[in-house]
């Protein structure tokens, strides 16, 4: 939604509350029309969007200030409540600010709360709370899609820079060296870094002229992603072997490693080698770099050359399998492996990302895992 879109929208609700209340009536609203500003941007004289002047049935008035926002996440709402307080000076308690946006997230609304500011959004939700004034409606979902930003965070690009940083969460970072180690544009970098920080993932660390980044809230970033996501993004093969998986695994990997293929275990197999939660799952899950029909032949399935002999027994099947092979969305699902009991395995943080989308006991095994190997290693 265009802002004047949102500004008519935040107009009308409050009009409508104060009906409902029935002791409050507006006399005047008027708006400042400057564009182009951003909360925390220097500005000679703040002001608020909108000023709006209510009266009591007891003729006390009483001065509105609302900043209305297109998006409003944590970092920008505590902007905007700095700047309408420096606007409304030293006339409070006669006046009141809100936060109005399409959409807040319960993060932004509890800063409003703890800021004794009041906030409006267009799903439904609001908390005005003044001279005995008190009004609060919580629980409703965003209604406007286009106002989630952070949709671009769990893109593909942006997750390769997210893995780097969970599995590096005590790291300072600049933007150009994460997105060297990434293998993200540096715009790109940049973009991420900003929204990790609207968002209150992360944090800056003063000093220099261009200031490093860490994150600040890496559990809460892998669990919002973890919502995300699934490892059904990547496309999957199922076949069926009568041989022992879990020996099964280390001939997959070691052909894997002569053809050149890049690969890495997850799920049950992984788990089978790190935490070993889901005992007794004669499964076989992996990641390979190359399309399915360039490793065909190496894998001996169906579609090789019949004239080679097969270097493994797996016959592709619609269903009952016990092996996936799993050609990967993006590249990134690699970053961090490393070797377990001879096999190359996915990282901590991706075998997290892939079990919460497990459906057998998958979510059961992805918090055993957080809580006795991730945790401890962010804590280190």
């Amino acid at each position: 939604m265009r802002e004047s879109e949102v500004r008519e929208s935040i107009v009308a609700e409050l009009k409508r509350i104060f009906f409902e209340i029935g002791f409050l009536e507006i006399e005047d609203i008027s708006e400042d029309t400057s564009s182009g500003r951003y909360p925390g941007d220097e500005k000679p004289s703040p002001a608020p969007d909108l000023k709006m002047k209510v009266k009591r049935r007891s003729g006390k008035s009483f001065d509105l200030f609302l900043e209305v926002k297109t998006t409003a996440p944590p970092r920008v709402v505590r902007a905007s409540i700095a700047q309408l307080t420096d606007a409304a000076g030293g006339r409070k308690p006669v006046t009141y600010t809100i936060i109005c946006s399409p959409f807040l997230s319960e993060a932004s609304r509890d800063i409003c709360r703890e800021s004794n500011v009041g906030f409006i959004d267009l799903a439904g939700n609001s908390y005005l709370n003044f001279d005995n004034v008190f009004v609060k409606t919580s629980g409703y979902p965003n209604r406007y899609p286009n106002t989630r930003p952070l949709k671009m965070l769990w893109s593909d690009k942006s997750t390769r820079a997210l893995r780097v940083l969970l599995c590096n969460p005590g790291r300072e970072w600049f933007v150009k060296e994460l997105a060297e180690e990434a293998g993200v544009s540096l715009g790109h970098t940049s973009n991420v870094k900003r929204y990790l920080l609207d968002y209150d993932y992360a944090e800056e660390v003063p000093g220099g002229k261009k200031n490093k980044f860490r994150l600040d809230k890496p559990e809460k970033l892998m669990n919002d992603w973890a919502e995300e996501y699934s490892y059904t993004k990547s496309k999957s093969y199922l076949y069926y072997t009568f041989e022992n998986v879990r020996m099964l695994e280390k001939k997959l990997a070691n052909f894997c490693d002569n053809a050149g293929f890049d690969y890495a275990y997850t799920l049950t197999s992984a788990d089978a080698r790190l935490t070993r939660f889901l005992r007794g799952s004669e499964q076989a899950f992996i990641y390979v770099d190359k399309p399915l029909e360039q490793a065909a032949p190496c894998f001996g399935l169906k579609e090789a050359d019949p004239t080679v002999e097969k270097p493994l027994d797996l016959k592709e099947v619609d269903s009952g399998g016990n092996v996936t092979v799993l050609v990967p969305y993006d590249k990134g699902v690699f970053y961090g492996s490393r070797k377990a009991e001879g096999v190359k395995i996915v990282s901590d943080i991706q075998l997290y990302l892939d079990l919460r989308s497990f459906k057998q006991r998958g979510k059961d095994a992805a918090e055993f895992l957080l809580d006795r190997r991730i945790r401890p290693a962010w804590q280190m």
